[in-house]
């Protein structure tokens, strides 16, 4: 068997090695500075992927894994890791991925999780052909049954052993259900249960029977999901709104619905608020514009602080709580518009708006053409928020080249156990 010894972790939780030959080795539950015993699994041109069959000399920086189905479940591709070592590895990603942009780094700040196992309050579940209920096998679609998950909160873990104990309504859901998704509300831990079923797909009256138990037992609602139409199971009784309470200087509630994107880690979004705050400045009186505004998550708090704030979200349903949220809070100055952020920027543009400060929120794959745009805006300061640093690296660069400079790059250990992270990049006007 050959032996490799691992120089790094990379995008998507593997560790790097080679070959004494050159050839790139890519190891999955490895550690910087292991050596390791490997058996080859797949070739390719450039590199080959491969499983480590003993870890001849462990990183003192090793643990056992708290979960059980590590290494076969897809989820936790770190949770091998000490938390601390896990920071590192994430700080590093960063770093590289901004270097092969060819992006000057500055000092990384991270904001760690004092909280790394119960943290998450969405999780989506799959459900096989047989009833089977759980996660995708790593780096496949086979279901892996589970019977809890560390890092999920306890109302879910509870909404699992419930849906597991229940082989009848399982088997009753899998004909015409994918998967099913559940999310705790952060203020008040009320559950949400939310099915999301295939197109043409109905429910028998008996798994609405097995349902409706189900919803008693749990005290929760439940919905359909069907592509991106959602309604309840029974229309008379439409779902209570999940809700977040944030305390201090400007205390406020922000609610939305399973239809709304919402961060799935409620403790590090509290920091994350704090951080693209700090990172917009003095915001008082000024315009700021945020697109990818959701429900407010920004736009609200840096309302509070001040900010003439116009948001920018295409879903509609985001967009609606975002207005209510807004009112809620006490604003004063704001608007929403629904639009995609190229025709935004293009319609502000035509208005002749300008803005001091800008918020980015883009989804995983970043943002799009509306890049060209923003140098158009004269924003003294760009804050963007991602959750993918090669995406981010990408649209840093042009932005960098249409007259801004990186002057603050913070990382949020959003996701514990894994090796995503979420960052705060703040760009200034050269």
């Amino acid at each position: 068997m050959p032996r490799i010894r691992v120089e790094k972790i990379i995008t998507g939780g593997r560790g790097l090695a080679r070959m004494e030959d050159g050839m790139v080795v890519m190891v999955p539950f490895v550690l910087p500075g292991e050596l390791v015993e490997i058996e080859v699994v797949k070739r390719f041109r450039g590199h080959v992927e491969a499983k480590a069959t003993e870890i001849l000399e462990e990183s003192p920086h090793r643990r056992i894994p708290p979960c059980p189905l590590h290494a076969t479940c897809g989820g936790c591709d770190l949770q091998h890791a000490v938390e601390k070592c896990q920071a590192a590895i994430k700080k590093a990603l960063l770093g590289e991925n901004l270097q092969r942009a060819g992006i000057p780094v500055p000092p990384i700040t991270m904001l760690s999780c004092k909280r790394a196992m119960g943290y998450r309050h969405r999780v989506r579940l799959h459900l096989a052909a047989d009833g089977s209920l759980g996660f995708h096998r790593v780096r496949s679609n086979q279901v892996v049954t589970i019977a809890g998950c560390p890092v999920a909160a306890d109302a879910i873990n509870r909404a699992i052993r419930a849906l597991q104990e229940r082989a009848s309504l399982r088997s009753g859901l899998a004909p015409g259900c994918d998967g099913i998704e559940l999310l705790q509300s952060p203020a008040s831990g009320h559950l949400a249960l939310v099915l999301h079923l295939r197109r043409g797909a109905a429910l028998s009256r008996k798994t609405v029977r097995l349902l409706d138990g189900l919803a008693r037992e749990l005290d929760t609602e439940i919905e359909i999901r069907h592509g991106r139409q959602l309604h309840p199971l029974h229309p008379a009784r439409p779902p209570r709104l999940l809700r977040h309470e944030f305390s201090g200087g400007n205390s406020y509630v922000l609610q939305w619905d399973s239809g709304c994107f919402f961060q799935a880690n409620a403790h590090q979004n509290r920091l994350l608020v704090e951080e693209v705050c700090a990172m917009a400045g003095e915001v008082s009186g000024h315009p700021l514009l945020e697109l990818h505004c959701g429900m407010g998550n920004f736009s609200v708090p840096l309302g509070l602080l001040g900010a003439r704030v116009t948001g920018v979200e295409q879903n509609g349903r985001s967009l609606r709580f975002a207005d209510s949220n807004a009112s809620a809070a006490g604003l004063a100055k704001y608007r929403f518009l629904r639009a995609s952020a190229q025709s935004a920027l293009s319609r502000l543009r035509h208005e002749g708006a300008h803005f001091a400060c800008i918020v980015l929120d883009p989804p995983r794959q970043g943002l799009g053409r509306e890049v060209s745009l923003l140098p158009e805006t004269r924003a003294r300061r760009i804050v963007y928020v991602s959750c993918d640093p090669a995406t981010l690296a990408r649209d840093l660069a042009r932005l960098m080249r249409g007259g801004y400079r990186l002057s603050r790059l913070t990382a949020v250990d959003m996701f514990p156990q894994t090796h995503h992270i979420e960052s705060v990049a703040l760009l200034e006007k050269n």
